[in-house]
């Protein structure tokens, strides 16, 4: 797993990232490898001087191109 940080904000006692995610995974059904992408949300909370992760939301990332062809139809 790889990642890449593309938004941080703090403020206070909270913070929270933005980052791309990419996993390279084996598929159950016919081993094929395969990478995956995902936009990754974390909140994080100040808690007794650490930070800890309170909200985590990601999603897959459309294939290059399937956005055009979505409009096309």
């Amino acid at each position: 797993m790889s990642s890449q940080v593309l938004a941080t904000h703090v403020a206070a006692d909270l913070a929270c990232t933005v980052e791309l995610e990419r996993w390279d995974v084996s598929l159950a059904s016919t081993g094929a490898a395969v990478t995956i992408e995902l936009r990754v949300t974390q909140v994080y909370r100040r808690e007794e001087g650490s930070w800890k992760l309170i909200h985590r939301h990601a999603d897959r990332l459309a294939p290059k191109g399937s956005v055009d062809a979505m409009a096309e139809k």
